[in-house]
Parts: structure tokens; C-alpha cells; sequence
């Protein structure tokens, strides 16, 4: 519960108890009182910590113990990895021995400020929830206040190929980056599970593939396989009987860049292949549900959300569904004259 406020000349303090009874009292140095109350809870959250004697709870320690709970979820290895990078990043800033029991909003706004200069806000968010549920696994209070005002700082990628550019595209990567592409928009994997398809998860028989995902529960999946892709799985399960069909790309974002370069496109990232993979199941007319599936999502809000983009070709095509006035229809007032005419005609010559 967040402390008492009162207002003394135009400023609002807040007052309270901590846990050893004592009263204590702080200005929040906020002339605003919406302001006021969302600093007064972070006051009162950090004052209920000064007053305790309990032992620090240290970064590294709850960061462990971050990764230990997910173990136990059954979360899967690139989910926990990603987890491992994102609070790499708050140990080389806050030291592994800080304490994460006295963390303030100053804090944060000076890890904010530190990390804008090299990476986006979306990626600054990720790794102070990682904090969040650092603190929370070790049983001390989150305070929404706490959290730095980060702007709109998510905006879902919407960048696709359309069979043209996908065209463009193929004829300008090197090697054998081209069948790289292939898998990626015929198949839809995530990069991880790409890197992992090995000669058993193809059965030509069934034309079906399997992408040994991870992710989700959905994840694992058997799908169809597309008539473009079929010569060049048939070709690599024969060449590599055992082991990756498609070893790790590891200049897969450099690659890509640059032949989008000598094509003429704009740069893409192997995500935006798999945003392309829904894009063309969208746009031919594949419902969500059946998209989702085919992704390895257990729900349909990403496919909505962030990766079924539409072609110019749909759109065009959905406008002129939309009932109107055409300059091929008759004029309204001459329609209106005949009628008058006929009118008038029954009148003076009745049947």
C-alpha cells in the first residue's frame, strides 16, 4: 500500500510506516498528483526494504534461480538462452553482487540511458522485465513505477518478399545460399529449427517435413511439402544421411543484405522470411487458423498481429468489392424523368 499524500506548498509528500512501526515521511517532488501517487508507491516500496534486515538478494544469484524455474516449465534451451543474453547485459552494468532488493527508479533510468545509446527500446523493455522476474522469483515486490517511461517502443517488423522480389532475390545470392531461401519461405521454420532439420524429418513418402521446434507446444510440426522445396530436400537428405541438412547459416543477416543490395530490395533478416511464408499463405486466401499451425503457434494473434502482411493485389481487390455509383449507370435524374413521364402518360390515357 502506497504511502499518505498531503500537499505543502505545492508540492505532494507522502507519508508511512515501515516495517518496524516507525513513521517516516518524503517528498515525492511532484507538483502533479497522479505523478505523485505512482512515485509515492515506489517511496513506499523502497522504504518497507531500508527497514528490513534481510540479506542482499543479488543479481547473479536471482538470475540463476531465473533460469533454474524455467528449466522446470519445460521452457525450451533458446528460450533460456535468450534469457541468459538479456541479464548478461544487466551484470555488465549493475555488477553481479548489486542488489536487487534496493534497486530505485534512478536505477533503471540510468541503465535506460546507458543501453538507448546502442540498442532499441523494444530490447531495453525485454531485458527489464528480465529484472522483473528476477526480483519477482525472489520474493521482492515489483512496483510498476519503477519502470522508465520507454515510449511506444514495440513496433512489429512488416517487411516481406512478394513472389517478384522473392524472384529478384533468389537469382542474386551466392552458393547454395539460394535453397537457404527456399526453406525459409516454403516451409516457414524459425531459424533455430532450420539449423536443426536433419535427413529423418524429411519423408518423401508422406511429402511431408518435420520442424523440430522448440518454442512452443505447437512447435514441433509435420507439414506438406511444397513442390518447390521437394528437389532440394530429396537432393541434401541423400548428400548429408546423417546430421543438419541446413548447417548453421552464421552470416545469415550479413548475406541477406547484401544480396537484397544487388537486387535492388530492401534489406531483410531471416525472420522476414518467415513473415514471407505467412504473407504468401495469407494472400492466398489460407485462413489464420490453419496458418498458425503451419508457423508452429499455438494461437492465431502472432499470424494477426505480426505476420500475415497483405499484397497491394488484395487490397485493390477488397476496395472494388465495395458497392457504389458507377459512370456507366444511368443518371439518377433521367431515371426520375421517365418515371414522371410515364406517370404522366397513365394519367391522360387511362386504362
Amino acid at each position: 500500500m502506497a504511502g499518505r499524500l498531503y500537499r505543502r506548498g505545492g508540492v505532494w509528500y507522502c507519508w508511512g510506516y515501515d516495517t518496524r512501526g516507525e513513521r517516516w515521511r518524503e517528498s515525492t517532488k511532484q507538483h502533479d498528483r497522479k505523478t505523485a501517487e505512482i512515485t509515492a508507491r515506489e517511496i513506499t516500496r523502497r522504504r518497507a526494504f531500508e527497514s528490513t534486515d534481510a540479506a542482499p538478494v543479488r543479481l547473479r544469484d536471482a538470475l540463476v534461480k531465473v533460469g533454474e524455474a524455467d528449466a522446470r516449465a519445460g521452457r525450451s534451451a533458446a528460450t533460456r538462452q535468450v534469457l541468459t543474453q538479456k541479464g548478461r547485459q544487466l551484470v555488465a552494468f549493475f555488477k553481479p553482487d548489486f542488489n536487487i532488493a534496493r534497486v530505485t527508479k534512478e536505477d533503471l533510468e540510468r541503465y535506460t540511458d546507458h543501453r538507448v545509446q546502442s540498442v532499441t527500446r523494444h530490447t531495453i523493455a525485454h531485458e527489464l522485465a528480465t529484472l522483473r522476474r528476477a526480483m519477482r522469483v525472489c520474493g521482492v515486490p515489483w512496483s510498476s513505477a519503477m519502470m522508465p517511461d520507454l515510449g511506444r517502443y514495440y513496433v512489429p517488423r512488416t517487411r516481406w518478399l512478394p513472389w517478384g522480389e522473392y524472384l529478384k532475390l533468389h537469382g542474386a545470392l551466392n552458393g547454395d545460399r539460394g535453397e537457404f531461401l527456399a526453406a525459409y519461405c516454403y516451409a516457414g521454420p524459425r531459424r533455430s529449427e532450420l539449423h536443426r532439420l536433419d535427413a529423418k524429418g524429411v519423408d518423401l513418402d508422406r511429402n511431408m517435413v518435420f520442424l523440430p521446434g522448440e518454442k512452443t507446444l505447437s512447435a514441433p510440426r509435420w507439414i506438406p511439402i511444397h513442390p518447390s522445396l521437394r528437389p532440394i530436400l530429396e537432393r541434401r537428405a541423400k548428400a548429408t544421411p546423417a546430421g543438419p541438412l541446413f548447417p548453421d547459416w552464421g552470416n545469415d543477416i550479413r548475406d541477406l543484405s547484401a544480396g537484397a543490395k544487388r537486387a535492388g530490395l530492401v534489406r531483410l533478416t531471416p525472420n522476414d522470411l518467415r513473415r514471407t511464408f505467412c504473407s504468401w499463405l495469407a494472400n492466398a486466401g489460407v485462413s489464420t487458423l490453419v496458418a498458425a499451425r503451419l508457423m508452429g503457434h499455438t494461437s492465431t494473434r502472432m499470424v494477426e498481429k505480426v505476420y500475415a502482411q497483405l499484397g497491394i493485389e488484395i487490397r485493390q481487390d477488397a476496395i472494388g468489392r465495395l458497392p457504389g455509383v458507377y459512370a456507366s449507370e444511368p443518371d439518377a435524374g433521367a431515371a426520375a424523368e421517365e418515371v414522371d413521364t410515364e406517370d404522366d402518360e397513365t394519367e391522360e390515357n387511362p386504362r
